[in-house]
């Protein structure tokens, strides 16, 4: 089974112009793009990020930088979703498609927005804040996030998803898809939860 890496890594500010097509790309929508390949372990398991927010300064251009996980690496479930830190507001992790099954029935009504990233994407970090400012000022709303790179239950829903860049946002209502949308801009967020929402997103 394919494992989901990242081959391309957005930076802020960077440009690479002396390495060709190896160079990191970032969309006109600050999404940095994906593809499926199939890795073997190489540096040990991976371990949870608590932190995500702040600039990224890395570049990536011929190998990829971080954990790669083979396909058969062990299956992490858990029985309950809590708030990253307290640096994360209302913002919770899930790590499989089961816990965001759980999380759908419990929500009801209530949107549901879930931000789709992985632990190496600058975008990603850049627009984290303010979904965590979001999530402060909305408590009746439901937060997720989930690293489509942590372990084989999150690169498997990124393949059913058919998560090809990041950051993504998927919302829900009722258990039902309601919007998707692709990139990092701040305005295109807000303006996508105030219409699912039903108010203006005064933040």
């Amino acid at each position: 089974m394919a494992c989901l890496a990242v081959e391309r890594v957005a930076v802020a500010g960077a440009v690479a112009s002396s390495h060709g097509a190896n160079a990191p790309v970032v969309s006109s929508t600050g999404a940095a793009s994906l593809r499926v390949a199939g890795w073997s372990s190489q540096r040990g398991s991976l371990s949870r990020v608590r932190s995500v927010s702040g600039p990224s300064t890395r570049t990536e251009t011929k190998r990829f930088v971080g954990r790669r996980v083979s396909s058969g690496a062990p299956l992490v479930c858990r029985s309950a979703v809590s708030p990253l830190s307290d640096s994360n507001g209302n913002v919770s992790e899930f790590e499989s498609e089961e816990e965001f099954n759980t999380i759908l029935k419990d929500a009801g009504d209530k949107l549901v927005v879930v931000d789709i990233s992985t632990k190496t994407c600058g975008p990603c970090k850049m627009i984290y804040p303010k979904l965590v400012e979001m999530s402060l000022a909305y408590p009746d709303a439901v937060f997720l996030k989930i690293n489509g790179d942590t372990n084989a239950n999150t690169r498997a829903l990124m393949r059913k998803w058919a998560v090809r860049a990041v950051p993504s946002f998927r919302f829900y209502r009722n258990k039902n898809l309601v919007h998707s949308h692709t990139g990092a801009k701040v305005e295109e967020l807000k303006t996508r939860f105030a219409e699912h929402y039903g108010q203006p997103a005064n933040v």
